[in-house]
């Protein structure tokens, strides 16, 4: 190699290390003005309470302030919409259901293990020690919550928080279980994880002959008691309830042509501070015996329907059910032209 080249080589080196030092300081200055922000931010303490002390039962009104007579009329919209003109947003029933279970959808934990209820009332401790907390607020609201003197308006938005950043404890649309009660017109409906009662207002609407439902919430019973003392008098659908695990239930007893569900999303929703298990403990623990047992135990010629995200039906249902025979849109509203997120209803046909 020629001077010539050594020197224009060891020039090229001295660039690129000069360029690395550079990038190097560029990044570490970044890191330093956000760690200072940051320290900045936290400085601000919350000295004033923001959230007066209400019970559950007044936050609850005031993020969902139906009556009954309320809750009747969303059922009969539900009841009174033909097959043919069912839309996947619809959310008609959706009020019947929050009238009885909303409380308890407040009660239960999102993603990050923290119920609105929790966010409520630990709010000011919440600002003042959790950075990514206080950040969001502020970059969602400004000072607008924190100065408002509206609550109801200052409750609402931080359930608009909450969803956005904790987690949605959303309730499975009636309209779409009609649609697939519609679409396969069975007798007797199986619901092994029946959560906040969206899938049996639907199975009442249609006036299916039977709904057997299931779930590990004990706090659930006294609310879907009187849920279905008011279903009673508006439907002839017949309502056999068990409040245990899935796990505990005698399939073989049970007589069913139909089963539609969306169990637990892993540790997505903590019920009742239920404690948080490994995957694997999910798939082994759960997943995998109670869909065992519940396919065994459908009717020859019933639908198996199971909502649940691609990971658990990739991971688990193609290697004990195999693939599925139809696979339905849930239909969920976007957040942004971003939100790619889709979810599915898997179906097999026995």
């Amino acid at each position: 190699m020629t001077n010539t080249k050594k020197n224009a080589t060891k020039k090229n080196a001295t660039k690129k290390n000069a360029t690395k030092k550079n990038t190097t300081k560029k990044n570490a200055t970044k890191k330093n003005k956000k760690r200072e922000a940051k320290i900045k931010e936290m400085k601000i303490k919350l000295r004033r309470r923001i959230f007066p002390k209400l019970t559950k039962q007044q936050i609850t009104k005031i993020l969902y302030p139906f009556s009954l007579e309320n809750a009747i009329e969303s059922f009969n919209i539900l009841r009174n919409s033909t097959c043919e003109n069912l839309t996947t947003l619809d959310k008609s029933g959706v009020d019947f259901v929050n009238y009885f279970t909303s409380i308890e959808r407040l009660n239960t934990s999102g993603r990050l293990n923290f119920s609105f209820f929790d966010v409520y009332y630990n709010f000011n401790d919440y600002y003042n020690t959790k950075y990514y907390f206080r950040h969001a607020i502020n970059s969602l609201y400004g000072d607008k919550l924190l100065n408002s003197n509206d609550l109801e308006g200052k409750i609402k938005m931080l359930k608009g928080f909450f969803t956005l950043y904790l987690g949605n404890i959303g309730v499975f649309r009636p309209v779409i279980v009609k649609d697939m009660i519609c679409k396969y017109k069975p007798k007797v409906m199986l619901d092994f994880t029946m959560g906040w009662g969206g899938r049996l207002t639907a199975a009442c609407s249609e006036n299916i002959h039977k709904y057997i439902g299931i779930d590990l919430n004990t706090n659930l019973k006294p609310l879907y008691a009187k849920m279905v003392r008011t279903l009673n008098t508006l439907s002839k659908t017949k309502i056999q309830l068990f409040f245990k695990s899935a796990t505990e239930v005698d399939y073989s007893k049970l007589d069913y042509d139909f089963v539609l569900t969306s169990p637990p999303y892993y540790n997505l929703e903590i019920y009742n501070k239920n404690s948080i298990i490994t995957k694997e403990e999910w798939d082994n623990t759960f997943y995998i015996p109670v869909f065992t047992e519940t396919y065994k135990h459908l009717k020859r010629g019933g639908h198996y329907c199971l909502n649940v995200p691609m990971q658990i039906y990739e991971d688990v249902c193609v290697k004990i059910l195999g693939k599925c025979d139809e696979t339905i849109p849930l239909g969920r509203p976007k957040r942004g032209s971003a939100d790619t997120y889709q979810e599915y209803i898997y179906v097999w046909k026995k």
